[in-house]
């Protein structure tokens, strides 16, 4: 295996770890924005609401302070949808795009990888070599 092969495994490994969750979080802001497209009253109210906290006449530590506040119509809003639809507590596991050797066994092309997430591996048999 070449050391640019290698990178680029590690880089791809690194992108799943920071993206895995990312189909759950777009679930999770979907279903806030369905729920507040089916009501356009609080639609009205959320905004103004956003708009009195964002204007140009506030200041930036106004605008976190709201961002982070758990008593706004904000907040309501998107704890109010997690209970009506809560987030799924799994993810779809990546899949091989090869064929190859990890720990001394071949896997199959499309073989879910997360056998990994769930088991001590030592750090030299994650690289993984392809054929």
């Amino acid at each position: 295996m070449h050391f640019y092969e290698a990178k680029e495994q590690i880089l791809q490994t690194l992108d799943e770890i920071l993206f895995a969750n990312l189909d759950v979080t777009m679930g999770g802001i979907s279903w806030v924005l369905m729920f507040l497209g089916a009501h356009p009253d609080f639609q009205k109210e959320l905004r103004t609401e956003i708009m009195s906290h964002t204007s140009s006449k506030s200041s930036k530590d106004s605008e976190q302070h709201y961002l982070l506040s758990g008593s706004t119509l904000l907040a309501a809003s998107i704890m109010k949808s997690s209970r009506l639809k809560p987030l799924a507590a799994f993810t779809i596991p990546q899949q091989t795009q090869k064929q190859q050797i990890l720990k001394n066994k071949i896997s199959s092309k499309y073989d879910p990888l997360y056998p990994l997430l769930y088991k001590e591996i030592p750090f030299e048999s994650i690289l993984i070599i392809f054929k």
